[in-house]
């Protein structure tokens, strides 16, 4: 047998998580035969701990499902209704979220429409109502799976508008991957991993992303580009590499004795 623990955020840094949880969690490394992470981060910090048999597996997406963004899929009605170009955020609506940001680019682009697709936690409440109070800003709620590459196709430019802290610069937002599949600019804040991707557009503070939108929004769309980065980043290719792994973990813990 062998033990795996995948390390998908730097957990200990959520709202709420006890200090005591990090006891566990440095514990469930240390038994662990494999640890594979999602960030450059999150290696150094496990390899500080545990000095082999830590991967760096990052993120990924199901490309043919978010493609169908680029295609003649249904656009929802609410969105038909909405003034272009349309500023979208696809995820949960947390407080990583830079809200002053947010409320810095819906004042700054009042013609532009401002779509949230995903829940909001209870704790943002007075962000999000305050956000609210901006009649270009559209809160869209949860919505299925299935239907987010019919919302993405009527969106313009996706965004990225976290705080950077010690759980946001150790993320490898799987949102990155979708908005690229979609086919879709992106302008971020400077996430490590994100800044690998030279085709998104990296903004270390609010003034800075507020002109990258503008930026992004004035070239064209280079959706060839954006696939075949997505492409690279499959969640089946991402399956492989951590079977391949697994395969070769288990061969040497236990090696056969012909």
């Amino acid at each position: 047998s062998l033990v795996c623990f995948d390390y998908v955020d730097d957990l200990a840094e959520f709202t709420g998580v006890p200090k005591w949880f990090e006891r566990y969690l440095d514990l469930a490394i240390y038994k662990a035969d494999l640890v594979f992470v999602v960030s450059q981060v999150l290696f150094e910090k496990v390899a500080d701990k545990k000095k082999e048999r830590v991967f760096l597996l990052t993120n990924g997406v199901d490309v043919d499902h978010f493609s169908k963004a680029l295609k003649d899929v249904e656009l929802p009605s609410v969105l038909e209704r909405m003034r272009r170009p349309a500023i979208g955020y696809v995820g949960v609506l947390e407080d990583w979220i830079d809200f002053r940001l947010l409320k810095s680019i819906a004042a700054r682009y009042r013609d532009y429409s401002i779509v949230l697709i995903g829940p909001a936690h209870p704790r943002v409440r007075k962000d999000v109502e305050e956000l609210g109070s901006f009649p270009n800003v559209f809160f869209l709620g949860k919505v299925s799976y299935e239907t987010l590459p019919n919302y993405l196709k009527g969106i313009d430019l996706c965004i990225i508008p976290f705080k950077i802290n010690n759980l946001t610069q150790a993320a490898n937002p799987i949102k990155v991957y979708e908005y690229l599949a979609s086919g879709k600019r992106i302008v971020s804040s400077a996430i490590p991993e994100i800044e690998k991707l030279d085709v998104v557009k990296i903004a270390r503070n609010m003034d800075e992303f507020t002109s990258r939108i503008s930026e992004s929004l004035s070239e064209p769309a280079d959706a060839v580009r954006f696939l075949k980065i997505a492409n690279l980043n499959t969640w089946d290719q991402k399956a492989r590499d951590m079977l391949s792994l697994i395969e070769s973990g288990l061969r040497i813990k236990s090696p056969r004795h012909d």
